[in-house]
């Protein structure tokens, strides 16, 4: 857990759930480096709100965590306020749905209209294959 004072996001960065937070304090709960471009959840003190973002760095050394305005309300802070945050690494199949529920939708729709059509696609697929098998047991 680091100790942040929380600032406001570049207004190039807003609504794309980044966070930016200096280099040697991008640590996850477990002691690992988080590199650049992760998707992580993050998390205000040990019980707090949570929210998946993706982690960026800051030139600066300070402790500052650079947030957009969607970040600091799901996390429930102001800026300027200094909290304890903590960084956890989403799994394999929690950053691939990440996109899902993510503030811009310019990332958001493609995963859900993906999805969607994945699943169309599968209803498809099985609705051929049984009609295409139909024929085979009626012949008997």
């Amino acid at each position: 857990m680091a100790q942040l004072a929380v600032k406001a996001l570049e207004i190039e960065d807003t609504w794309k759930d980044i966070v930016r937070i200096n280099k040697s304090l991008r640590h996850d709960i477990h002691g690992r480096f988080v590199r650049r471009g992760t998707p992580c959840a993050l998390r205000k003190g040990r019980d707090g709100p949570c929210k998946w973002v993706v982690v960026h760095s800051r030139e600066s050394p300070d402790a500052v965590s650079q947030m957009d305005l969607n970040v600091r309300l799901a996390l429930d802070v102001r800026e300027g306020e200094i909290c304890e945050f903590s960084l956890e690494t989403l799994s394999w199949i929690r950053s691939h749905w990440f996109p899902w529920w993510a503030s811009d939708p310019i990332y958001r729709l493609p995963a859900q209209l993906g999805l969607l059509s994945a699943a169309i696609g599968t209803v498809l697929a099985v609705l051929g294959i049984v009609v295409g098998l139909v024929p085979l047991f009626k012949r008997q």
